[in-house]
């Protein structure tokens, strides 16, 4: 017995978005969105703090880690600007003792960065004195 030809092709194409939506899901799965505060939430343990909405819509936290260079602890995140413009953001590192203090450094500014329409950006940043144990990323949207 053969199968009509149109049923052959709806299931093909059937088949065809059923895959492209299970990969899309896969690719997207590894995206998280930070956590979003403001001036009057207090800062916690979150390691990726988005300052205002703009970040949280327009940026995914792709991955972050650390690692130790030399003793001196090492903080990385990598963004991903989701929009087809060019986002432009700030970021604070905070880095903190074992006991979750912040520890003073010269270098507690705000860093201007840009990230090109549907890119990704990787951020490191090296604490310049001894004795961080963790670290805490603040991202907002450049100039608020």
């Amino acid at each position: 017995m053969r199968m009509n030809p149109m049923w052959s092709r709806l299931k093909v194409t059937s088949l065809a978005l059923v895959t492209l939506a299970v990969l899309l899901a896969m690719m997207t799965g590894c995206l998280s969105r930070a956590k979003r505060v403001t001036d009057e939430t207090p800062l916690d343990t979150e390691t990726v703090v988005m300052k205002d909405m703009a970040v949280t819509t327009n940026v995914a936290l792709y991955k972050e880690w650390s690692e130790d260079v030399n003793g001196m602890l090492k903080a990385h995140i990598i963004l991903r600007n989701k929009r087809n413009t060019t986002v432009k953001l700030e970021i604070k590192t905070i880095f903190k003792d074992d006991q979750g203090v912040p520890l003073e450094t010269v270098s507690d500014t705000w860093h201007p960065i840009m990230i090109l329409s549907n890119e990704d950006y990787h951020y490191e940043k090296l604490c310049p004195v001894p004795g961080a144990a963790s670290y805490q990323f603040l991202v907002k949207t450049a100039g608020k």
